[in-house]
Parts: structure tokens; C-alpha cells; sequence
């Protein structure tokens, strides 16, 4: 977001992409929810991004440019209770378990961009103004996608199991990945190809207020290469777990088939963002308080489709900076919604004239409630400067 003075808001720095893994709700609380709320429990994996190369150039009587290449990977899954309870309990007689709330989707991108900022002519209600925008040509090199998980297992009072499966994913890869055959090369020929576009400005309301609107990942990607679609429709039934032919029965039918799959196109990430900051050591009332610089920032990202590195389940961040010593940031914030509901992070950092260190935990709920602990994060940037 172009709300803060320094790159992207504070609460965007709080809240960065940290590799995120998540435990079902219920295990740690004792009890799960009714049987009757069939909402998944979220299973995310959030965004793991990589700035390969970054360099810029000023050409005074237009602005800035940029030229970035960036690799991410992305993994999101709605994974229902059942699956937990299976583990846990076993398939007990008068047991149902129902996985038809399933879904995941995982994608590996490399993206080049060109990025262009200035200044504009702002309006009578804004101080100053600064548009950006960049232009991506983004190679896809790997996707997944489970398209249908209609799959069961029903244990009747007699003990007697059966099962369903009915499983239907597609997935593309370059050349030496599953499926994809051939010899792996980290500049292979890309599983798919794109475009895209990001597109924002910033505006200076006053000398301590800004504000920023954004819309990033306008774009999409066309895969074609090694597309692959795996099947497996097919049930069983288990009444002598001891009969050989019987768990061979269950290992046939999860097998399925794959085939090659037609070519698809998948949407980027593209997320509406906005957010505001404001310098609060401008202000003449807490310049005289505080020792250091102070930023608070507000922000909220919404998402126009569930793929990987966005999600339609918009999110408000509000974050806090604090630097005792320049060299020392502080940062602080909390999160309602998205798919995590709510989360409370910290996070610090090293910055020096050769490069910044920083290192955050966007869920640090737990340390006020046991019962609240859902998953662990941790996010480490480093940037050096040359």
C-alpha cells in the first residue's frame, strides 16, 4: 500500500507474507465444534516471496523507475474438521466422516517487473500526490488445483466400513517436476505465461497524514505445458480389516488415473489496497512527548478471488512504528478478518547504511490465551544496499 512514508505501511510490515502453518481450531480447546458446523477449518499457508534482483534509476524530470524480479510460492487449503477427527478417533462405529468440503489450490511464479513512480499535480484537498504503476510478465512454473474432493467414510454400528472416493485435481509444471518429465533447470521453460499490471497513488493530506490507494495483480496466467489431470471415482467396503484382498481393495481404489489435461487460465492475485498512516513526531502536541519517531497506520486489503496469495475474506490491519534510534524499528499491530479473523503481531529490526534486517510473528495470541493458538509465523526480511 502507498499509505506510509517508508515502503508500504507499517501495519504491512507487521503484517509482511511469513511462512504460516496452521493446527485446526478445537485441538487445543478440548472439544470440537458441532457436528453441524460444517465450515472448514483453514489450513494457509501464506505467500512465501522472494526479491531475486532489485535496482532502480531516477531520471530527474520524470521520476523513478524500477526493474524487480521476484519469485513466490503460494499454498491455500480449506481443510474440514473431519480430517482431524479421523486421525484422532479413528472411524469408530456410527462414525461419518465427510471430506466434500476440501479444497486447495498451490501455484510457483516468477515475475519481471517494470515499475514507474512521479509525482503528480495534486487536487486542492491534498498536499501532494505520486502515482505508480508496473507492467509484469509474469512465467507460471508450477500450479495445482484439487478441482472436486467429494470422497467419504461411513462406519455403520456394525463396525462395517464404506468408503467413497471421488477425487479430481489439475496441475501443470515445467520440465522435471512431478509429472512434468524431462531434466530440471532453474531457467526452464515456463508451465504457463502472463501478463499483469500494478496501478496506485499516494497523497499527502497534510505534512503528517497520507493516504494510498492501490490495485495489485491485474492480470492472469495461461498454463500449458505438462498439464495433467489426475481422476479417482471408485468406493469399497471393509468388514475383515485382516482380509488381505479387502485392504487391497482400498489401495486400487485410490489409485485413479491420469491423463494430459487441456490448456486453463488462472487469475493473478489481484488485490484492492488502501491504507493511511501518519506521523505522529509531526504532530507539535507528541513531538514534545515522544523521544524518536512514531508512525501509526491503518490498512485493508480486499481480494477478488480465492487463488493462491489472495483470498476474497477482506482484511483491516492497524499497525504501529517506533524508533527509539533510527537504526532500531519497532513495530507492533493487529488484524481482524481475512482468513485468520484475528491476529496480534510484533516485530523489529536492523537497519544500517549497508543493509536492513528485519524479523516479525504476525500470531502472538497465544501468549494471552492458550486455547487461541492455531498456527505459528515468522517473517525475516533482509535487504542490503548498494
Amino acid at each position: 500500500v502507498l499509505g506510509a512514508r517508508r515502503e508500504g505501511t507499517v501495519s504491512e510490515a507487521v503484517h509482511g507474507t511469513p511462512l504460516t502453518i496452521t493446527i485446526p481450531r478445537g485441538i487445543h480447546s478440548g472439544g470440537w465444534p458441532e457436528k453441524t458446523d460444517r465450515r472448514p477449518e483453514f489450513c494457509v499457508l501464506r505467500p512465501t516471496t522472494a526479491r531475486v534482483l532489485s535496482r532502480y534509476g531516477v531520471i530527474a524530470a520524470l521520476g523513478v523507475f524500477a526493474l524487480t524480479v521476484t519469485e513466490e510460492a503460494a499454498f491455500f487449503a480449506d481443510v474440514p474438521k473431519d480430517y482431524a477427527q479421523l486421525i484422532l478417533m479413528g472411524n469408530t462405529p456410527g462414525s461419518v466422516y465427510d471430506l466434500a468440503g476440501t479444497r486447495a489450490k498451490a501455484s510457483w511464479t516468477r515475475e519481471y517487473a517494470l515499475s514507474f513512480a512521479t509525482s503528480l499535480r495534486p487536487p486542492p484537498f491534498l498536499l501532494t500526490l505520486q502515482g505508480g504503476i508496473s507492467l509484469k510478465y509474469v512465467q507460471g512454473l508450477a500450479y495445482y488445483e484439487l478441482n472436486r474432493m467429494n470422497s467419504s467414510l461411513v462406519t455403520g454400528n456394525d463396525g462395517i466400513l464404506h468408503g467413497k472416493i471421488d477425487v479430481e485435481a489439475t496441475s501443470a509444471s515445467v520440465d522435471g517436476l512431478t509429472g512434468g518429465g524431462g531434466t530440471f533447470s532453474y531457467f526452464p521453460a515456463p508451465a504457463g505465461t502472463g501478463w499483469g499490471m500494478d496501478i496506485g497513488a499516494r497523497g499527502g493530506i497534510t505534512d503528517y497524514m497520507t493516504v494510498g490507494l492501490a490495485v495489485t495483480d491485474i492480470g492472469a496466467i495461461h498454463w500449458g505445458r505438462n498439464v495433467i489431470v489426475a481422476r479417482t471415482d471408485s468406493s469399497f467396503t471393509i468388514d475383515d480389516p485382516l482380509n488381505a484382498d479387502q485392504r487391497n481393495a482400498v489401495e486400487r481404489a485410490s489409485r485413479g488415473t491420469n491423463g494430459p489435461g487441456s490448456p486453463f487460465t488462472t487469475s493473478l492475485p489481484t488485490t484492492l489496497r488502501m491504507g493511511v498512516a501518519v506521523e505522529m513526531t509531526k504532530l507539535p502536541f507528541f513531538k514534545k512527548m515522544l523521544f524518536g519517531e512514531m508512525t501509526l497506520a491503518a490498512d485493508y486489503n480486499q481480494g477478488f478471488d480465492d487463488v493462491p496469495g489472495s483470498t476474497t475474506r477482506g482484511r483491516v490491519s492497524l499497525g504501529a512504528e517506533y524508533r527509539p534510534f533510527t537504526f532500531l524499528p519497532l513495530r507492533a499491530g493487529v488484524a481482524f478478518g481475512g482468513e485468520d479473523r484475528f491476529n496480534l503481531a510484533f516485530g523489529l529490526g536492523f537497519h544500517s547504511s549497508v543493509f536492513d534486517l528485519d524479523l516479525a510473528s504476525e500470531n502472538l495470541n497465544w501468549i494471552f490465551n492458550t486455547d487461541s493458538f492455531s498456527y505459528v509465523s515468522l517473517a525475516l526480511g533482509m535487504k542490503i544496499k548498494f
